[in-house]
């Protein structure tokens, strides 16, 4: 869709803003996660942007100018309270122009569950402020307009109806950690899902942006042609299950899979096959085994929204569905007739027809290592 504006403002904070040209009156309601084109509404003042919580009344910031790319603070009082904004201004094309305005605090997930999130602040030292809000619709939520100095901790939960909270995860202070596992708990209370929570901090100016992600103890990704059967055993437990690993780089992450337990790991290819061996054992604590990659520059945007980049989204997987016949050049090619040149495609398990003979042993190259840089997942 062509935007015929020269600015587009979204609004990435979870409350809702009033902006304006500077030394105009203009006071246009932009609400939480909502993008409006934007044109400026004199020429005859100068073209800067001013903005404000809507909450705020008209206390407005100093004026932002948009034809500089990058990021600048911008600082509002109001009645003793200090609200920072932090502004990105990103060069679509050569005349138009992307505004996104966050806060201080961005919360993620890059687990399947939908989460509730519990921020707990503290003021003059004192404690027991809490702001609770949904974090489904996306990977990341609207970003949250507070003060890194007041934010204390998190508070974490699965989405529905008086589900049990976990226990605090200090975001700021001496008890804070850059990672650690955590336990979220089930409905019937005894049992928890374990999550990876890690936090990153982004320093802009005299401003600290916070990212506290939550992310998966293991992700499994299969490069075999076809899919795989995948049984999880947990002795100790003494309960298994089995899922459907996708072929062609695919990515799955485990469910439910206990942090603080050992779990033992085989593969088939049907049903109607034999299990792999031998089993692999699989914890939270073989990854200070593996080599790991530290983050070299926290950048709080590619983190909430540019992380995603799936082994199934490029060469050689998404290539193999559009490869044209006619485009195929190479002397067995010019020999054969079309039709006989096959396109492999990804099958299902129930795709495969496999009698219950003796069937030959297939060697799986089976490797452990890092999903994201500065992750433990």
């Amino acid at each position: 869709q062509v935007v015929p504006h020269h600015f587009i403002i979204c609004n990435d904070t979870h409350h809702a803003l009033r902006i304006g040209q500077a030394d105009t009156d203009e006071s246009i309601v932009v609400d939480s996660r909502y993008t409006m084109p934007y044109s400026w509404r004199s020429h005859r003042q100068k073209q800067h942007l001013h903005l404000t919580l809507n909450s705020h009344g008209g206390q407005w910031c100093k004026p932002i100018d948009l034809d500089t790319v990058g990021k600048v603070i911008r600082v509002i009082e109001h009645k003793g309270q200090r609200s920072t904004l932090i502004i990105r201004v990103k060069e679509i094309t050569g005349v138009q122009k992307q505004v996104i305005i966050s806060g201080q605090l961005v919360i993620c997930r890059r687990i399947d569950q939908k989460l509730e999130v519990k921020v707990v602040t503290q003021k003059q030292g004192m404690s027991g402020n809490e702001v609770s809000w949904p974090l489904d619709g996306g990977t990341t939520g609207a970003s949250v307009v507070m003060e890194h100095e007041v934010v204390q901790a998190v508070r974490v939960r699965l989405h529905g109806v008086k589900m049990p909270w976990s226990a605090e995860l200090p975001v700021s202070g001496e008890k804070v950690k850059e990672s650690k596992l955590v336990k979220i708990p089930m409905s019937d209370r005894i049992s928890y899902l374990h999550v990876w929570c890690h936090i990153f901090w982004e320093t802009i100016e005299d401003a600290t942006q916070t990212a506290v992600i939550f992310a998966p103890l293991f992700v499994t990704r299969s490069h075999l042609p076809t899919s795989l059967l995948m049984n999880i055993e947990t002795p100790r437990l003494k309960n298994s299950m089995q899922i459907e690993v996708k072929g062609q780089g695919q990515e799955e992450k485990l469910p439910s899979i206990s942090g603080d337990m050992t779990h033992s790991i085989t593969f088939q290819l049907s049903t109607a096959m034999k299990l792999s061996s031998p089993a692999i054992s699989l914890s939270s604590g073989m990854s200070e085994q593996i080599c790991t990659t530290p983050m070299e520059k926290v950048n709080v945007d590619q983190l909430g929204h540019h992380w995603q980049t799936p082994p199934s989204h490029v060469w050689p997987y998404n290539q193999l569905n559009k490869i044209k016949l006619d485009d195929v050049k190479s002397p067995i090619a010019s020999a054969s007739k079309a039709q006989d040149i096959i396109i492999p495609q990804e099958t299902s398990l129930s795709d495969i027809q496999c009698k219950e003979t003796e069937q030959p042993n297939i060697d799986l190259q089976i490797c452990l290592q890092q999903r994201w840089p500065g992750f433990n997942t």
